[in-house]
């Protein structure tokens, strides 16, 4: 009477499109597909070395009193 493989074939191509679409999401997530953001000013750079810990208090404070001169 009825064949399983006949009513699945009209389905198949939304299918596809679910898993393609989830497909590019996923890889946007992966590599960050983000829009760029402005440009990180020097102040903005040591403190994410602050607080990273690449740089100690004492540096991030020269670093710091260095900028504010300028």
């Amino acid at each position: 009477m009825f064949e399983c493989g006949n009513t699945i074939w009209p389905i198949m191509p939304i299918i596809m499109l679910i898993l393609f679409v989830v497909f590019i999401f996923l890889l946007c997530r992966y590599f960050k597909c983000t829009p760029s953001r402005q440009p990180k000013t020097p102040l903005d750079i040591i403190n994410n070395r602050y607080a990273k810990g690449e740089i100690s208090k004492d540096e991030y404070e020269q670093m710091k009193q260095d900028l504010s001169k300028k």
